[in-house]
C-alpha cells in the first residue's frame, strides 16, 4: 500500500508523546509493508518485556507454540506466520484439537501440550490460554526450560481502553456518544467516572448486542439506547454478522440495520465525548458528526485498526474537522486489533 509521505510526516508533527508516535509508525509501517516486525513493534507498547522478547526468538530462528488456539492464541500465531515463523497450537481442550483454520488458510493440526513438546530443544512456548499458571507447571513437568515460556498476560490498561489518556479523561456532567455499544460495558465504565447524572446515547445496530446494552445501562437513567448504526446520513444498509458477536456494515450481509448521521440525530445536544468503534464505519460515522465535531469539538477516542487504511485515513479527517485538536495514539491487545486513536482540542 503506498502512503502518502507529507500525509503521514503532518500527523507525526501533531502527536504529542513519544508513545503515540511509536504506535502511530509502527501500525503505518505495517500497513505499509506487511511486515510482520512492525506489528511486533505494535504489540510491544501494549506488552514491552514479552514482545521484546518474541521478537528476539523470532530474530534468531526459533520454532513457536501458542498455548491456547482461543482468540488471542489464533491471532498471535497469525502475526508470527506472516513473520515466516514456524508454528504450532497446543490446547488441552478435546474440542481445540484437529485442524486450525486461521484465515482461510489451514496451519495443520492442533497438538495436545504434551505432543508440543517433542518439538525440539529450540522451541519457545507462548501460552494464551485462560489457565496460564496450570499450562506453565505442565509445560514445566514435561522439561521445557523457563526461559524458553512465556505468558501472555493481561495489561491493566487495557481495562480503561478509551478512556486512557489524562488529556482526554472522562469529567463530571459529560455528555456521552458510545457509536458501537457492543454489550453496553463501555458505558458502564463511563458512568464509573462521570456519574450517574451525566448522559449517554448508545448506538448498537445488532439487535441482540442492543438488547443487551439495554438491558445492562437499565440501571442508569441517563442512558439512551439506539437501535441503530452511524453513518454519514439516514440509510438502510445491509449488515453481516460474523462468529456472532463480529457485526459490520457490507454489501453481502445477510439482513439490514438502520443507519443516521450523528449531527441529525442528536441535533440540539451538547455532546463532549465521542467514542467510536464501529467495525469499519468510523470514516462515514465521523463525516455524520461533522458540525457536532466542528463546532462542539468533544474528546474523541476512535478505533482505527479495521481498515489499513483507517491509521492515515481517520486522523487526516479529524485534524480536517477541527486543526486544532492534538492527537494521542494507544494499542491494547497483545494482536493487530485495538489500537485507538484519542483527540482532545487544544
Amino acid at each position: 500500500m503506498l502512503i502518502n509521505t507529507e500525509l503521514s510526516q503532518k500527523i507525526y508533527n501533531n502527536l504529542t508523546d513519544d508513545i503515540s508516535r511509536r504506535v502511530f509508525s509502527s501500525r503505518l509501517g505495517y500497513v505499509s509493508t506487511l511486515n510482520s516486525n512492525f506489528l511486533l513493534d505494535l504489540c510491544d507498547t501494549y506488552a514491552p518485556n514479552l514482545f521484546k522478547n518474541i521478537s528476539d526468538c523470532l530474530n534468531k530462528g526459533f520454532d513457536f507454540v501458542i498455548v491456547g488456539a482461543g482468540f488471542t492464541g489464533l491471532r498471535l500465531g497469525y502475526i508470527l506466520i506472516r513473520g515466516n515463523a514456524r508454528t504450532w497450537f497446543a490446547d488441552n481442550d478435546a474440542e481445540n484439537i484437529g485442524n486450525i483454520v486461521l484465515w482461510e488458510k489451514n496451519y495443520g493440526r492442533c497438538l495436545t501440550v504434551e505432543e508440543s513438546t517433542r518439538l525440539g530443544k529450540n522451541t519457545v512456548y507462548i501460552i494464551c490460554s485462560n489457565n496460564p499458571a496450570c499450562d506453565r507447571k505442565q509445560l514445566i513437568d514435561l522439561s521445557v526450560p523457563m526461559k524458553n515460556i512465556f505468558v501472555m498476560h493481561s495489561n491493566p490498561q487495557h481495562a480503561i481502553q478509551y478512556f486512557d489518556i489524562e488529556q482526554c479523561m472522562v469529567a463530571q456532567g459529560d455528555t456521552f456518544v458510545d457509536a458501537g455499544g457492543y454489550n453496553g460495558e463501555t458505558t458502564k465504565k463511563f458512568y464509573q467516572y462521570a456519574g450517574k447524572e451525566s448522559r449517554a446515547y448508545v448506538f448498537e445496530p445488532e439487535y441482540n448486542q442492543y438488547l443487551n446494552c439495554q438491558d445492562k445501562l437499565k440501571c442508569f437513567s441517563n442512558a439512551q439506547v439506539f437501535n441503530k448504526g452511524l453513518w454519514d446520513k439516514a440509510d438502510v444498509l445491509r449488515f453481516k454478522m460474523r462468529n456472532g458477536y463480529d457485526g459490520r456494515i457490507s454489501e453481502s450481509g445477510d439482513h439490514e440495520i438502520d443507519v443516521v448521521a450523528l449531527d441529525e440525530e442528536l441535533e440540539g445536544e451538547k455532546i463532549t465525548f465521542i467514542k467510536m468503534d464501529t467495525e469499519g464505519a468510523e470514516f462515514n460515522a465521523l463525516l455524520g458528526a461533522k458540525r457536532i465535531i466542528q463546532n462542539q469539538k468533544p474528546k474523541l477516542a476512535i478505533s482505527v485498526y479495521h481498515k489499513n487504511e483507517d491509521i492515515y485515513l481517520l486522523p487526516e479527517l479529524v485534524l480536517k474537522l477541527n486543526p486544532n485538536y492534538k492527537l494521542f495514539f494507544r494499542h491494547y491487545s497483545p494482536v493487530h486489533c485495538d489500537t485507538v486513536m484519542y483527540a482532545v482540542d487544544k
